[in-house]
C-alpha cells in the first residue's frame, strides 16, 4: 500500500487520556473512547462533527499515552477530567485500515514491516501517531475504514 505523504498543520484537541500497554491495548483503549463519546456534548467548538481521533505518543518500547479526542477550533470550558492539547505540525504518511478493530494490529505490523521500508520512510518517534475515524468507520464491521497517520522524518 502506497501511503499519501502530507504535511499536517497543528491541531487543537480536547482529550480523554490514559496510559496504555502494547500487550493490553484492546483492554486499555476502549474505556477512553466510551468516556469521550458519552460526554461529547460537553465539548465546545468541535471541528467536523463526525470525526474523532486516537492519538498515541510512545513512553517507552512497551507503553504509550493514548488519547481519544475531537479536534476543536478553540478549547473552551474544557471539563475538569478532560485535557486540551495540541498535536504539533508534522509530515505524515497516511495509510488506510479496512476491517474490524481486532485486525488493526495486523495493519500496523504491515506498516512497520512492509510499507514503511518499501517507501524508504522512517518514523519520527518524537511525534504522535494518529488514527482518524470519520463516517466510514463502522464498529464491528469488516467494511469499516479508518486512517492511520504515521509521523515521518
Amino acid at each position: 500500500m502506497k501511503p499519501d505523504i502530507v504535511d499536517l498543520n497543528e491541531v487543537r484537541i480536547v482529550v480523554v487520556k490514559g496510559e496504555c500497554n502494547m500487550a493490553t491495548t484492546l483492554q486499555d483503549i476502549p474505556p477512553l473512547w466510551i468516556k469521550l463519546m458519552a460526554n461529547a456534548s460537553l465539548i465546545k467548538n468541535i471541528v467536523g462533527k463526525n470525526v474523532a481521533y486516537g492519538v498515541s505518543t510512545m513512553i517507552d518500547s512497551e507503553n504509550f499515552w493514548n488519547v481519544a479526542c475531537f479536534e476543536v477550533s478553540m478549547p473552551e470550558d474544557v471539563p475538569k477530567w478532560m485535557v486540551s492539547e495540541v498535536v504539533p505540525s508534522m509530515r505524515i504518511a497516511k495509510f488506510t485500515h479496512t476491517g474490524k478493530m481486532e485486525t488493526l494490529k495486523d495493519t500496523y505490523a504491515k506498516i512497520m514491516a512492509e510499507w514503511m521500508p518499501l517507501e524508504n520512510l522512517e518514523i519520527d518517534w518524537t511525534k504522535p501517531s494518529i488514527e482518524m475515524y470519520d463516517e466510514r468507520f463502522k464498529e464491528g464491521s469488516d467494511d469499516s475504514i479508518c486512517e492511520i497517520w504515521m509521523p515521518i522524518k
